[in-house]
């Protein structure tokens, strides 16, 4: 059978474009100009994107460390949650402070 694709006239399309288009355009979105390069976000972002890191690395080794060491019962839950918590501290202090030094060059 022969591939077809998808007609890139067609009317949902088009519409889906222009929509994303606008919403990307620099013209569009003159009222969150001024604060897009600041160095407050510049840094937040890094501690979020540190933060969901460090915690997905929590997660994995805390869950491994729970089973490997045989921690009883509902500890292990309680032990997964502290490596969470503790490794997006840790990767979120690290990757805002990186943030803070790029951003002052």
């Amino acid at each position: 059978a022969p591939v077809t694709f998808p007609n890139p006239l067609h009317t949902e399309s088009r519409c889906h474009l222009l929509a994303v288009a606008a919403f990307y355009h620099p013209s569009t979105r003159q009222d969150m100009a001024p604060f897009q390069n600041s160095c407050a976000n510049r840094v937040s972002a890094g501690v979020a994107m540190g933060g969901a890191v460090g915690g997905a690395i929590g997660v994995c080794y805390g869950t491994y460390e729970a089973f490997a060491h045989k921690i009883p019962g509902i500890l292990k839950v309680r032990h997964i949650g502290q490596t969470t918590v503790s490794s997006a501290a840790v990767f979120g202090l690290f990757l805002g402070a990186g943030s803070l030094i790029h951003c002052g060059k």
